[in-house]
């Protein structure tokens, strides 16, 4: 017996979808390999580059840096979302 949970399944490869998927309650739907919509960084990045950051000029990276940090606090403050920042390993 199979489930009557619909599981949704987007993906960027190639399609292959077989009739006993939907049967079983699987529905895949597939995207083109760049979908700008699902990109949520591309709409963040967009608004501190036109509002944050718009019309000032860094003499370095470490400038440039700190001011992408201090535009994602003041969006963050604005939106009224938590923020948290993720430090990787790169060595």
């Amino acid at each position: 017996m199979y489930s009557r949970t619909i599981s949704v399944i987007a993906s960027l490869g190639r399609p292959f979808y077989p009739l006993s998927y939907r049967q079983k309650g699987l529905y895949l739907f597939f995207l083109p390999p760049y979908f700008s919509e699902m990109n949520r960084m591309k709409d963040e990045w967009y608004q501190l580059k036109n509002h944050e950051i718009a019309g000032q000029t860094f003499d370095n990276n470490y400038d440039l840096a700190i001011a992408i940090i201090d535009g994602i606090e003041a969006r963050s403050v604005k939106g009224g979302y938590a923020l948290e920042f993720l430090i990787f390993n790169c060595a």
